[in-house]
């Protein structure tokens, strides 16, 4: 045991003694010298800060065209299917109406001793009760050359808590003129025999809902009346409800059914009363897309001679990346014959011995195209088929008077027709427009001739307003004169007419403006119907008394 420990120790000590001595010799040598062996120059530096470089420019841009499923209109745009601007002056006004902010008056007189007046009122704040009324009058140069015009209208709106709202319109009108279409050689009428005055008083009730009910219908009804009638006791009364159902299957499929009653009883004081009451249904489903739209339906319609049914087509088809559509239209309808759709267009007329509902099957094709922010152009061609279509005859019978006008029917009449119209609008500082309607009559049967239609007609407008907010306008607008009968019998045609207008206002106190109008600027006395010239020039002016409590 002992001889193996003294052979460990011997072999520790063995190992131990060399690294010692090794050790010792190192340190003996660096510190022996006292120097330091530099082996490369060695300089301090800072090393480069790494910047992120951000730049300016914007990304590249996506050549793929993001598919979109509308397109914003212009805000600086009139067209039919937006709005209109909701800036108190960018409305479009008429040079013979002038403005109508929420409350006035607008007094005035002209050359042809001609008094104007206009008034528009508001009751209450949460459902104002709103009036609106007026007169105008005028005497020409020729002997009992008049007409007056009267008119009111009470307008009131009822929400229905947040379901929709009720409106609710009482209306009347006055009209009065004379037949001083007679031979002014030859002994004047009594002025009795010459006066003819119309009136009309009218009600209509309306329901809008904002939203579908809880089964996803909207119903919007209509309900109107009306009692038209004449000095000598004639009478026309009717009553139209309309009620229009709406229901969306998804956000492309719609359904809806229009269903009309338009109920009317003339009497005449001269022979027994007549029931002329028109009814009908439009059924019909519509599909919509970003690009397209198809509407189809029929429409059958019958009053006291049979039924017919006509149809209801619209297809409609925009471009993806072009801001024009193009839509194609085949439709028809049965409309009622009224006493006003007649003395509205010739207030010369007899009273008709009979009446007839008139048909219309319109074949026609519109394409619209927006340029740019300002520019609206829209054309339009089509074919339309007339039934039962009213005309004015010159009476030269030998019991006639020879001022008057006969209510006269086509069994039928084909129109090869086009219309054309272009507008510019630059908020409300600029608006010109024109628009121009030409008619081929053809086919006619049942008359001899398309007696009183206009074949062609235009009309261009334009409005500026300037830094001053002094408003002018300017209208001017003509027409190729229609067919009439001659007392030999034998058709012709009046003169053409050309008619210039210019009107202005300036506003002198934030609640005073003065306005002034010239009509017939050329003075052309032209005919509409022969032997009934127009006024010549004259001019008209006044004063407008701002009752809008907004305005300071």
């Amino acid at each position: 045991m002992i001889r193996s420990v003294h052979f460990i120790v011997f072999f520790m000590a063995w190992i131990l003694l060399p690294l010692q001595a090794f050790s010792q010799r190192e340190r003996r040598d660096t510190s022996g010298t006292g120097s330091v062996d530099i082996i490369s120059n060695f300089k301090p530096t800072l090393r480069d800060l790494v910047k992120f470089q951000f730049s300016a420019q914007p990304p590249s841009p996506d050549s793929l065209r993001q598919p979109l499923s509308y397109r914003i209109p212009s805000q600086e745009l009139s067209i039919s299917y937006q709005p209109g601007v909701l800036k108190p002056l960018a409305f479009l006004p008429d040079s013979n109406t002038g403005f109508r902010p929420a409350q006035y008056v607008k007094l005035g007189y002209g050359s042809l001793r001609n008094p104007y007046a206009s008034v528009a009122l508001e009751w209450g704040k949460k459902n104002p009760l709103r009036f609106y009324g007026g007169h105008q009058s005028a005497s020409g140069t020729r002997p009992f050359q008049k007409h007056s015009i009267s008119s009111g209208l009470l307008r009131w709106q009822l929400p229905d808590r947040e379901m929709g709202e009720w409106s609710a319109n009482l209306n009347f009108i006055r009209e009065g003129y004379n037949k001083y279409g007679f031979d002014t050689s030859r002994a004047i009428p009594p002025a009795d025999s010459l006066r003819q005055v119309f009136h009309e008083y009218g009600l209509r009730v309306a329901y809008r809902r904002k939203s579908p009910s809880t089964v996803g219908f909207i119903v919007e009804p209509v309900l109107e009346g009306k009692l038209t009638g004449d000095r000598f006791d004639n009478r026309d009364v009717q009553v139209r409800l309309w009620v229009p159902i709406r229901y969306h299957f998804n956000d492309r499929i719609s359904m809806q059914v229009d269903a009309m009653a338009h109920w009317g009883r003339i009497s005449r004081s001269e022979g027994p009363a007549l029931n002329r009451s028109v009814y009908s249904i439009n059924p019909a489903i519509r599909f919509e897309q970003s690009r397209w739209s198809v509407h189809a339906g029929i429409r059958p319609a019958w009053d006291s001679s049979g039924a017919r049914i006509y149809p209801d087509l619209n297809l409609r088809w925009s471009h993806a990346s072009k801001p024009w559509f193009i839509r194609l239209n085949w439709s028809g309808e049965l409309l009622r014959t009224g006493y006003r759709d007649l003395y509205a267009q010739n207030p010369w007329l007899w009273m008709p011995a009979q009446w007839r509902n008139q048909g219309v099957v319109d074949r026609s094709v519109q394409w619209q195209y927006q340029r740019r922010a300002h520019w609206v152009y829209d054309v339009k061609v089509g074919y339309a088929t007339q039934t039962n279509t009213f005309l004015f005859v010159n009476d030269t019978s030998a019991s006639g008077d020879g001022k008057s006008f006969q209510v006269v029917y086509a069994d039928r009449i084909q129109n090869l027709y086009a219309r054309a119209a272009v507008s510019y609008r630059q908020a409300d500082r600029w608006l010109i427009s024109g628009e121009a309607g030409w008619n081929q009559y053809h086919s006619v049967r049942g008359a001899d001739k398309a007696w009183g239609l206009l074949p062609f007609e235009w009309k261009l407008s334009a409005m500026h307003r300037f830094s001053n907010k002094l408003r002018v306008q300017a209208d001017l607008y003509s027409w190729f004169a229609p067919l009439y009968l001659t007392k030999s019998g034998a058709s012709s045609r009046t003169d053409g007419a050309l008619d210039l207008n210019l009107g202005g206002q300036m506003p002198i106190t934030p609640k005073i403006s003065a306005w002034l109008q010239f009509n017939n600027l050329l003075h052309q006395t032209y005919s509409r119907w022969s032997q009934y010239p127009v006024y010549g020039f004259h001019f008209v002016g006044g004063v407008v008394f701002s009752l809008d409590k907004s305005i300071p």
